[in-house]
């Protein structure tokens, strides 16, 4: 096997050896920046990360095409009005075919996407998809306290088509499962992440689903043409707009 590659199998000292041999990269790149979506309606698209995920608009210069910048929880995301209606139209059609394939036939979540965190526990995201139910927003579960991950997903599309999940827990920087009360932490090192990991590896969230008991359904999936119908019909009666 070749040595700068992990198992998604590793163990977590074997992930350690990984992270401490890896070279500079060729390119000097500092940070991330923005992720940037041409949007079928710009302001349709900006009211649901407003709406449903808490975003926050910031500033933005006086560019040529229409748009918006937000900021949704950290991550700055660039909104493009797009001048290819017709065109994004036909995409935003294929996605939803290509991931309800995916997601309905496949049974796995293997697609592009980029992913939020509700509270970490099964209350949040128990929160979240009646909230999408009660709104006609269709959704896909997967995963779970005995998955790979710990993790429990729900997946989503935004009025472009692209797919959100949204999860109760993610595992700390660096490592690969959730952990039971376990937050984020990048103040520690990736050896302390490695103690703490095998430390807690056997507790996780796992409980907190069983004392709970909550065992959602799951909505009927829609038609891509319906669902579609469907979303554009929630963000246009909240925002007194037709696209």
């Amino acid at each position: 096997m070749n040595k700068n590659i992990v198992s998604p199998s590793s163990s977590a000292s074997s992930q350690l050896e990984f992270y401490e041999r890896q070279q500079k990269p060729l390119l000097d790149i500092q940070e991330f920046n923005h992720l940037a979506r041409e949007a079928i309606n710009a302001h349709a698209t900006m009211m649901f990360y407003v709406l449903y995920l808490g975003a926050k608009q910031i500033a933005r210069p006086p560019f040529e095409a229409d748009g918006y910048w937000l900021n949704v929880h950290g991550l700055n995301l660039h909104l493009v009005q797009s001048r290819r209606v017709t065109q994004r139209q036909e995409i935003l059609a294929q996605r939803i075919t290509y991931f309800k394939s995916a997601f309905e036939q496949q049974q796995e979540p293997s697609v592009d996407h980029f992913a939020f965190i509700c509270k970490y526990d099964t209350v949040g995201l128990r929160e979240c998809e009646e909230t999408l139910t009660a709104n006609g927003i269709r959704f896909y579960r997967f995963g779970g306290p005995d998955s790979l991950t710990g993790i429990t997903q729900i997946f989503l599309w935004d009025p472009d088509g692209n797919i959100v999940e949204i999860s109760n827990c993610a595992p700390p920087c660096g490592l690969i499962r959730c952990m039971k009360n376990a937050e984020p932490s990048l103040n520690l090192d990736v050896t302390e992440q490695i103690k703490l990991y095998e430390t807690n590896e056997n507790k996780n969230t796992s409980e907190n689903e069983e004392e709970d008991g909550w065992q959602p359904s799951t909505p009927a999936p829609a038609s891509p043409k319906k669902f579609s119908a469907s979303l554009s019909g929630i963000i246009n009666s909240k925002i007194g707009k037709t696209t």
